[in-house]
């Protein structure tokens, strides 16, 4: 769905985005106390191989101040309600 279309904003020879599945790296429901790889199947591995494949599947810390940076920018142009937002409510405490 939508990160699909994420993806075809992306050059040809980016990385794609995905969504990983909801067992990895849960501590929760079935997966809890089980190691999953994020397209749920089991992972198989030391513990030392479960911490590396951690590293290159989660987000680093420059990817978390990156992330802040974007944050920052106004992603929506500012602009007036229309009359008929205005005479609607939608937006009221815009």
């Amino acid at each position: 769905g939508e990160v699909r279309k994420l993806c075809g904003y992306l050059p040809d020879d980016a990385a794609r985005l995905y969504v990983p599945h909801e067992n990895f790296n849960r501590n929760i429901g079935v997966a809890k106390g089980r190691k999953f790889n994020v397209d749920g199947t089991p992972f198989e591995g030391s513990d030392a191989d479960w911490n590396a494949y951690l590293e290159n599947h989660l987000p680093t810390d420059q990817d978390e101040i990156d992330l802040q940076e974007f944050f920052k920018q106004e992603w929506i142009a500012n602009k007036p309600m229309s009359t008929r937002q205005i005479e609607s409510g939608i937006g009221a405490s815009a």
